[in-house]
């Protein structure tokens, strides 16, 4: 579920969003969800919901799902390219909390701005740095 937006400009409105599900495969901060829970959670969701399309771009197979979250793993975040959505790319990592992932911290924009490149070049460290003080405070808060 979406829980908070915060817009960078006026020109869009997070409140369509807000409080609504969406599937954890087919968007950064479900994946990034997803890459951190036990491997028979993942498919007990999976076996639930499925893996619908949501665009052309979006992992409708097992096999290839588990591939992109051993991925996420090793690199600590994930991406979403036009996958929820055709205009949009994304990067997010999760909140990990007592060794479990709690939530996802997401970068989002349109996809003519945040290409694969400037989403691992540029955003990537202050995500991760957000989350680091995020999970830090859920600590020590």
């Amino acid at each position: 579920m979406f829980a908070y937006g915060v817009p960078q400009n006026e020109s869009f409105s997070f409140d369509s969003t807000i409080g609504t599900w969406v599937n954890l495969h087919s968007n950064s901060g479900g994946k990034a969800i997803l890459a951190h829970l036990p491997e028979m959670e993942v498919r007990d969701i999976l076996e639930h919901h499925g893996l619908p399309a949501h665009t052309e771009n979006t992992i409708v197979e097992r096999e290839a799902l588990f591939d992109e979250l051993a991925t996420i793993r090793e690199r600590g975040y994930a991406m979403n390219f036009r996958e929820d959505l055709r205009g949009l790319h994304a990067i997010a990592a999760p909140i990990i909390s007592d060794g479990r992932p709690v939530a996802a911290v997401t970068i989002a924009g349109a996809a003519n701005r945040l290409t694969k490149d400037r989403l691992a070049r540029e955003l990537r460290e202050p995500l991760l740095e957000a989350v680091d003080d995020i999970e830090l405070h859920l600590v020590y808060g």
